[in-house]
Parts: structure tokens; sequence; C-alpha cells
């Protein structure tokens, strides 16, 4: 994946890229995928040995896609909740550092997870600054590693847009301003 200028679509205090590929800005995106039956059944379906192992071990399809869809309204009740609570100055207590041994403070790679403590629903982002985060991605994460095709698709993005910044010299709150804003 390679960009030559990132897109980024406000919302509310979050950032979000917007990949050429899409119609709709990551934040947006992985929302209306999760939002989805559809997709969850074909998902669930596509990644069954993962659902029925031994990190969730649950056993039918139907289950996964009715627990997602709860997960999902709890996940967007919390980002809106750390959104808007003190103009958006509680994101650092939603996203984590990506890798947890991570000492890294710019440019930092990031993750946020749903509300449940059984959640399988990630947040990808690159954090910027203190409570600025631009998300680039999300994803269903059924196992202990990132080992799986989606989730290392979610991980080279991460590392796209963190190396885009880098390359423009983007690693704090002043310097979004170069960011092409939609």
């Amino acid at each position: 994946m390679k960009v030559e200028k990132i897109r980024i679509v406000k919302q509310e205090v979050l950032l979000s890229v917007k990949f050429e590929e899409h119609t709709q800005d990551e934040l947006a995106r992985v929302f209306a995928e999760w939002n989805d039956v559809s997709f969850l059944e074909n998902f669930f379906n596509s990644n069954k040995a993962d659902l029925n192992g031994d990190f969730y071990g649950i056993l039918s399809i139907e289950e996964a896609v009715f627990d997602t869809l709860g997960y999902v309204q709890e996940f967007r009740k919390r980002l809106n909740a750390h959104m808007n609570r003190d103009n958006g100055k509680n994101l650092n207590r939603l996203f984590k550092p990506y890798d947890n041994n991570s000492i890294e403070t710019v440019r930092e790679r990031s993750k946020a997870r749903g509300a449940e403590s059984r959640s399988w629903l990630r947040l990808y982002a690159i954090k910027l600054d203190d409570n600025l985060f631009v998300i680039t991605g999300g994803a269903i994460k059924l196992t202990l590693n990132m080992e799986r095709p989606h989730l290392e698709v979610e991980d080279r993005k991460m590392k796209t847009v963190k190396n885009y910044f880098k390359a423009e010299h983007i690693d704090s709150r002043s310097d979004y301003g170069f960011i092409d804003l939609e």
C-alpha cells in the first residue's frame, strides 16, 4: 500500500484516514462493516476455526454476529464518551500502545478495544500528540497474535500512515495542519 497523500476526515476530536480505495474514512468504514450482518456472517464463516479456537471458543456464527452487534453499540458509546468528555481530552485513556512493550511517544501505533471484556473489536490509530489520534482502521481480532491476513492488513496500514507522517515530519498537534483535511 503506497500513500501519495493522506486524506484525513475530522470526526469530532478524532481524525480518520480515508484511503483512495474506500468511499468512507476508516472510522466510518469499520463501524459500517461491524454493523452489517452479511459482512459479519461472511467474516465469521471465513474465520470459523479462530472463532471456535481457544481464545474465545464460540461455537455458532449466529452467536458471534449477535455478540458483535452488541459489542459495536457499546464500543460506539464508549468512543463517543471519550471524544465528548472535556473535548476529547480522554482519548489517551481509550487508546493504548499497539505494542504492549512500547516506549515510543512520537507517532506511536495505538489500539482501542471494545468496552466488553471479551470484545474482539479493535480500532487502530497513530497517536500524533496528547489526546490526538488518527484512525487507520479496525478489525475483529479472534486470536492472541496478529498473524491473520486481515490483521496483517491493519498492521501494514498503521505502518504506512506512520511512515507517511514521519516522511512529512508530522509528529505533533501543531504539525497536522499540513495534512489535507476534508
